[in-house]
């Protein structure tokens, strides 16, 4: 997948979710990942935020889940 290799060049990818839109299947336009350590997901963010992917400009920055 290439999305998951962008994100493999910063660090080990614990797990990663495209979110679909349940009625139709397609892809809303974002994803969440997981990185094993947090200086792996901050170089990401800072390294990937504002850049081009498959021709499309992304926005990287960080959502925590509340305990």
């Amino acid at each position: 997948m290439e999305l998951q290799d962008l994100f493999a060049d910063y660090g080990k990818v614990k797990d990663l979710k495209i979110i679909s839109d349940h009625r139709t299947g397609y892809s809303k336009g974002y994803a969440v990942l997981q990185y094993a350590h947090l200086d792996e997901a901050r170089r990401a963010v800072e390294v990937l935020d504002d850049t081009e992917f498959m021709e499309q400009k992304i926005r990287v920055c960080f959502c925590f889940k509340a305990a």
